[in-house]
Formats: C-alpha cells, sequence, structure tokens
C-alpha cells in the first residue's frame, strides 16, 4: 500500500491516486508548480508511506520525475521539477506506523520513522536515487521538504522505487484446492526439504544454513475455504455461492445499505472448512484436522540469512478411505450406566470397572470397517472382556 501523509486519505497532492507512483508506468504522474502541500503553509504534510506488506532485502529507494515538459510552460521535468530538498526514513514496525493518528482535518504533519535512511538538504539531481546498507526493510517514508514558506517552486513524481538483493525472510505457498473424490482421513505428511546459498549467480549446498521448512493442511467438504455473504430483510449476512456474490451490488461507501442485493463480507469457510493445521516441520507427522474431500496444503519457509534459503524438494500426503461413516463412543461406571446430569465421576486413586460403548455406522463405497480398538488410558489399566453384536456376545 501507498498513502499521502497519514490517516485514510485515497489522494495524493491535488487529487492524483498514489497508486500511480508504483504502477512502473512514467506517463501517470503528478507535476504542478507553486504547490503548498496540505494547504496553506503546510507543505510539511506532503510526505508518502510506502508499505511493501512485509519485510524485504532493501537496499536502494529511487524516487522518479516524470520525463518531457509540462504542456502549459514547455518546462522540461528533469531538472526543473527537481526536490532540492528530502529526508527518507524507514520502519519495521507497521502496528507503530498505522497508529500515528491524523491531526484536525484528516491530515498529520511529518512524523519520521524510526530507520533514517538519507537526508539531504542541496540536491540537484531530478532522479532522486538512494543507496544504504542492505537490510531488511518494510515501511518507506519519503518527505520532499518545501521552502521556507511550505511550498514547493516546482513538483513532480512518476514513480517510487525500491530495489534489493537476497531473499525474503518469509515465503508462503498455497496450492490450488484438491478433490480428492471422496471424503477421506488424512494421514501423515512426508516431505524433503534442502538448504542453498547464492555465490554469486551459483546456488550450492548449505547444510548449516540457518533456515526452515514447514507445512501445514486444511481439509473441507465442499470446492472452496471462502464464503461469500450478502443481506436479509432484518440486515444479518446471508451465505450465497461465489456466482449469486458476483451479481449483487458492491459497498463502496459507508452509507451504501447492509441489505438484500448488496455485497457482504467475504470470509474464511468456517462451516465447511477447518483451520489450518499446525506446521509441521517435521516429515512423517500427521496433522489433526477433520475428514474431507478437499484439501489443501501451505508450505512457509523462512531464513535469518539474506543469501540462503530452504528449497521443498518433494511432498507427500498418505489419504485413506473413511473406515467408517460414523463411530460414537462413550463410557460410564459398570453398575450405574445412567449417572446423575449424564456425568462420570469417580475417586480419584480407587480401582474402578468402566464400560465402553462403541458404535460404528456404515454407509459409503469403500468402508472396509475396522477390527481394532486401541484405549488409552491416563494410568495402567487391565482389560476385563469385550461383547459384540445384537444380543451381544463375549
Amino acid at each position: 500500500r501507498i498513502w499521502y501523509g497519514v490517516g485514510n486519505l485515497p489522494q495524493v497532492g491535488h487529487g492524483t491516486d498514489p497508486l500511480a507512483f508504483i504502477d512502473g508506468d512514467l506517463d501517470s504522474y503528478y507535476a504542478d508548480s507553486g504547490f503548498r502541500g496540505g494547504g496553506p503553509g503546510r507543505g510539511w504534510g506532503e510526505y508518502y508511506t510506502l508499505d511493501l506488506g512485509m519485510k524485504v532485502p532493501a537496499e536502494r529507494f529511487v524516487l522518479v520525475p516524470p520525463e518531457g515538459s509540462d504542456p502549459f510552460n514547455q518546462e522540461p521535468y528533469r531538472p526543473n521539477y527537481t526536490f532540492h530538498k528530502y529526508e527518507l526514513t524507514a520502519s519495521n514496525n507497521p502496528a507503530a506506523v498505522n497508529a500515528q493518528e491524523p491531526l484536525g482535518g484528516g491530515r498529520q504533519y511529518y512524523i519520521p520513522l524510526d530507520i533514517p535512511l538519507a537526508g539531504n538538504l542541496q540536491n540537484y539531481d531530478p532522479v532522486i536515487d538512494i543507496v544504504f546498507p542492505l537490510q531488511y526493510l518494510q515501511i518507506f517514508r519519503m518527505q520532499p521538504i518545501p521552502s521556507d514558506n511550505g511550498s514547493f517552486e516546482r513538483f513532480a513524481i512518476a514513480e517510487l522505487e525500491v530495489y534489493g538483493r537476497g531473499f525474503v525472510p518469509e515465503a508462503r505457498w498455497e496450492s490450488v484446492v484438491v478433490d480428492l473424490g471422496q471424503v477421506v482421513n488424512i494421514g501423515q505428511v512426508f516431505f524433503a526439504a534442502s538448504k542453498w546459498r547464492r555465490q554469486g549467480e551459483e546456488l550450492v549446498p548449505a547444510p548449516q544454513a540457518p533456515v526452515s521448512a514447514a507445512v501445514a493442511v486444511k481439509t473441507g467438504l465442499d470446492d472452496t475455504p471462502i464464503a461469500y455473504f450478502s443481506y436479509n430483510d432484518l440486515q444479518l449476512p446471508i451465505e450465497v455461492t461465489e456466482k449469486e456474490y458476483s451479481r449483487l451490488k458492491p459497498r463502496i461507501f459507508p452509507w451504501d445499505p447492509p441489505t438484500v442485493g448488496w455485497r457482504g463480507p467475504i470470509a474464511e469457510d468456517e462451516e465447511g472448512w477447518s483451520f489450518w493445521s499446525a506446521s509441521q516441520q517435521t516429515s512423517g507427522q500427521r496433522p489433526l484436522v477433520p475428514k474431507g474431500r478437499y484439501l489443501q496444503l501451505q508450505l512457509q519457509l523462512e531464513t535469518s540469512s539474506l543469501w540462503e534459503f530452504a528449497r521443498v524438494d518433494s511432498l507427500e500426503v498418505q489419504i485413506s478411505p473413511l473406515l467408517a461413516e460414523q463411530v460414537v463412543g462413550e463410557v460410564a461406571v459398570a453398575g450405574e450406566l445412567q449417572p446423575s446430569g449424564r456425568r462420570v465421576q469417580v475417586e480419584a486413586g480407587k480401582l474402578t470397572e468402566f464400560v465402553y460403548d462403541v458404535r460404528a455406522e456404515f454407509g459409503g463405497a469403500g468402508q472396509a470397517g475396522f477390527d481394532a480398538v486401541r484405549v488409552v488410558t491416563p494410568s495402567a489399566g487391565q482389560f476385563l472382556s469385550l461383547e459384540m453384536g445384537d444380543p451381544l456376545i463375549a
């Protein structure tokens, strides 16, 4: 994201969309002369904040003016529209940056960020090209400094650019939704990861590199983990299909009504899909996710070194058909099968006989059933007997 000043203002300068400054197009720019940013005497409110969304290895920041000449006075933008004073700061604390409150009128005087990168009070280069030590940075703030009367004699920006080298500290990849064909159980997840280092243009193995790889899994009973909502007559959210959602009226302004025919929120599908499992950093573990027909995988790669990274070389997920449609179990104390309040209570440390009842229902194709039950107890137990069938037979 990129924004002007502090707050939620969508405008830069005299109404220019700030996205024009990061679109890679020198023909989309803003230029003016005698500009007093933020109102009379408030040129100090003219600054730009660029949030890259995560820390990246950066070493260079460039402000590029447009090419060509002003269509009214025919003055060339380069070098005439040059910022003679500027300051560049950065931060890796997005919470602190977002917490800065606008002053009255929705704008804020310039507040430098906590990492100073450059400052120049005698600049004569039309393209401001700032080089600084290679480091992880997320948020940049560029402040063109106005003259003493708070105005800019000439003002032109086409692009704000960040350059760097090395690997980002964190990368995440999510698979498409995979249709497994039927509802299955998810078994062990196996993966192999290797560690590498970049040396010049070559990649070489680096077994001791401070990098890691992890896998997470989620399962679902429908084909999308995203839920789309509209509203009913009571202005309460109701779920709709993606196709139905595309036909609804978008809510753009705060006064757009949350009512029938208007788009509501887009959220995670908590009804048909599980949450992501805990990240699995060791191959061969079994993620704790429920059964499902649909599967989605997430790879998480991290490094604390600019030049070293992890690579996932293989990934395997074991699945198996459901043994039964449903399995229900309950436990009671022998001789007290219907306890008061339907809650089993026993005295700790006293030998007690329990009855464990299991019911299985079968229905789906390929459900072969099961021939073993594992009972885990918090202390040593003794098996007495097993009965099956109707009527029960030992």
